[in-house]
Order: C-alpha cells, then sequence, then structure tokens
C-alpha cells in the first residue's frame, strides 16, 4: 500500500513496485491522479488497485483492512494526529496487526525518527533516497513478515 500515490516519490514507487510484480494498493486523495498514476503503469495497470481516500477518515481505514497489505509506505508529513491514530489503529487492528509500516520523509531529525518507531512505524526512510532504496526496505520488511 503506497500513499501519495498520484504524485512524486509515492507514484514513482508505485510504478516500480507494479514493474516488479507487487500487487499494490494506491492511496490518495485525488481519484484522477490515482487513475493517471495507473494509466502510467501500461500492462501492468492490472496489479494497481485505486482507493481514493483521506486517511483521516474511517473509511478509509476500513480500505486498508479490505486490502491487508503486508505493507504500508506511509508520509509521514500527514497532520500529526492522524498519523498517530492510523498508526494505533493498524497496531491494534485483528487483521492489520502484522502490518509493516515504513514512513517516509525528508525533514526528520533522528529524535523525530525514533518517535515514529515508539508510535508504530517500522521502520522510516529520510529523503534523499532513490525508489531502489524504498523498494528494498518493502522487500526487507516483506521477508519478515512472510
Amino acid at each position: 500500500m503506497v500513499t501519495g500515490a498520484g504524485s512524486g516519490i509515492g507514484r514513482a514507487v508505485a510504478l516500480q513496485l507494479a514493474r516488479e510484480g507487487w500487487t499494490v494498493a494506491l492511496l490518495g486523495r485525488r481519484r484522477a491522479a490515482l487513475a493517471e498514476t495507473q494509466a502510467l503503469a501500461g500492462e501492468c495497470a492490472a496489479s494497481l488497485h485505486a482507493f481514493p481516500c483521506d486517511l483521516a477518515k474511517p473509511e478509509a481505514v476500513a480500505e486498508c483492512e479490505k486490502f491487508r497489505p503486508h505493507v504500508m509506505l506511509l508520509d509521514v508529513h500527514m497532520p500529526e494526529a492522524e498519523s498517530g491514530a492510523f498508526c494505533a489503529f493498524v497496531r491494534n487492528s485483528d487483521d492489520l496487526q502484522m502490518t509493516k509500516i515504513i514512513g517516509m520523509s525528508n525533514r526528520l531529525t533522528d529524535g523525530q525518527i525514533a518517535q515514529l518507531v515508539g508510535r508504530g512505524y517500522d521502520s522510516v526512510l529520510r529523503k534523499p533516497f532513490t525508489v531502489r532504496q524504498v523498494i528494498e526496505a518493502i522487500e526487507h520488511a516483506h521477508a519478515l513478515v512472510a
């Protein structure tokens, strides 16, 4: 599951995951942007499933439960209360508690990263990072789940 999959690094990661054979849930607020990500995937588009949503809303969390992801990639710059509540929900959900959460950020200190890990993130990638580094982090997290 990739948040922010309608543009930027979220889109790039989702497209690369699809090329490598992963099934990916695309999360983002703009339906049209998610559809554009799917269109850019070409023959891999069937492995991309768009879920236009706002993670601060309960119905978005319900979509996460339906998909039952092994790994979630989250932009850690959603409002703090939202990211904390979302992680708490994942950790307390019978269906999602084994899901690994990888945060992505470009402006966190080591102390802030430690706080995120304390709130439920399994790891945090600090920008600048390459799409390949994200894929490797996902593969590592997935190996721990499998």
